[in-house]
């Protein structure tokens, strides 16, 4: 059965005008600016899946608890609605004249301590900061009930006409009826081994992964450098900022990040979440990265010097430096024992067989480096394994042996991403 809320269609797109209601982004001839009338905003939701037409989609990802609808006059904000859960329509009072609708889902706890109030200029709104420490907070309000939040997607509201109506037109949507499309503010990932996954020189198993550089903060709304969702350039909070090993004003440090926990190819579900996040140009130490953690058993052939190592061995490798400690590649083989290096080489130690790979977050169809690795809202990654060529590194600071260097000159997987609504990006990696 379809049930109605008070807000708009749970999806990822734009904001739409349901009924008699005007799209005119100027002033609608017979339509004052400003007289006193009433509205309608109405959310209606049939379960995620079969609404938006998601098979990537669950019943948690489109739930709705609570909703807050902000209405902008001119660029400034004129009034603030409240829905809960138990409200299926609200009608509320406003004036008529062009009108901008923007909404915020399950996000009532957070939004108590971001001072919004009428009078708020829309650039001021939509940059407030979102401070984000863990994943959890993506999907949860104070009562833990597993609500993800959701915003609008598009850069600005398209604008809308509100006309002037007796409580009958509003109540039998002949007028200002108004539908507003939502999307989560995180993105989604999964991870899983290609059917017909190839590996090289051994075997890679007990595979998990964790998300990697998810920023802690973000913008309240997106923010782009143009009107389009799709181009230009996201902008952030770090998306132009320095990285520094140490704190230093306007620049951002390894604590401005998170990571979430480890989950096992293994487990029934290996689906995680990601921040959004954008930067430009983009380097190993801001963006985002899926750390992939294994075992490898390295085939026999592979033993340089004689010995045997099996599943769960402690082994070595030579690794070839710059001459300033940073990783540059591997020379061939592995070692039962610790071997002996020349000069620019290092000993990589892979305790109990243990090793780390990195696969850097991208949408392969695009070129721009800066939309490449972007991680925009309501964006589900499915990365695919296709190709396992060796052990990788030997700790989890070398998937990213110089945070200095663009992400565009290191490869670390081969893997196949695919973007979907939620919009799907799909990823295949070798490693």
């Amino acid at each position: 059965m379809r049930r109605k809320f008070a807000f708009g269609w749970i999806a990822m797109s734009v904001l739409a005008l349901a009924s008699c209601s005007k799209t005119d982004p100027g002033k609608t001839p017979g339509v004052p600016d400003g007289t006193p009338t009433t509205a309608r905003i109405t959310l209606s939701q049939t379960g995620l899946q079969s609404k938006a037409n998601d098979p990537n989609g669950t019943a948690e990802e489109g739930k709705v608890s609570n909703a807050t609808l902000y209405v902008f006059a001119n660029k400034t904000l004129a009034s603030v609605v409240t829905f809960d859960a138990n409200t299926e329509t609200k009608t509320f009072a406003t004036t008529t004249g062009p009108k901008q609708l923007f909404a915020c889902v399950n996000m009532n706890a957070k939004l108590a301590g971001l001072n919004i109030a009428p009078g708020m200029e829309l650039s001021v709104f939509k940059k407030k900061i979102q401070k984000v420490e863990s994943l959890q907070e993506f999907k949860d309000n104070v009562t833990k009930a597993n609500e993800f939040w959701m915003t609008n997607l598009e850069n600005d509201a398209p604008v809308v006409t509100v006309e002037k109506a007796v409580d009958q037109d509003v109540t039998s949507g002949s007028k200002n009826n108004f539908t507003i499309k939502v999307g989560r503010v995180c993105a989604k990932v999964d991870l899983s081994l290609s059917g017909a996954v190839t590996q090289e020189g051994g075997k890679l198993e007990d595979i998990s992964y964790t998300v990697c550089n998810n920023p802690k903060e973000m913008y309240l709304m997106p923010v782009y450098a143009g009107p389009n969702y799709e181009q230009p350039d996201l902008l952030t909070p770090n998306y132009d900022k320095e990285f520094a090993t140490d704190v230093t004003p306007g620049k951002v440090t390894a604590a401005d990040y998170f990571q979430t926990d480890a989950i096992l190819l293994s487990a029934s579900s290996h689906i995680s979440y990601m921040a959004e996040n954008s930067n430009k140009p983009v380097y190993m130490s801001k963006a985002t990265y899926l750390e992939v953690k294994g075992t490898w058993t390295p085939n026999a052939d592979q033993i340089q010097g004689g010995g045997t190592i099996n599943k769960g061995t402690t082994f070595y490798r030579i690794a070839l430096t710059d001459g300033q400690s940073h990783i540059t590649s591997y020379k061939p083989g592995v070692y039962a024992t610790q071997p002996s290096v020349g000069a620019n080489e290092k000993v990589v130690t892979y305790t109990n067989g243990v090793c780390y790979y990195g696969i850097w977050i991208a949408d392969n169809k695009i070129t721009i480096p800066s939309l490449k690795y972007t991680v925009k809202r309501n964006t589900y990654f499915k990365v695919s394994i296709d190709d396992i060529s060796g052990p990788g590194a030997g700790e989890p600071g070398d998937v990213t042996p110089d945070p200095s260097k663009p992400v565009e000159e290191t490869v670390n997987m081969k893997a196949t991403i695919d973007v979907q609504p939620w919009t799907v990006v799909e990823q295949h990696a070798g490693i």
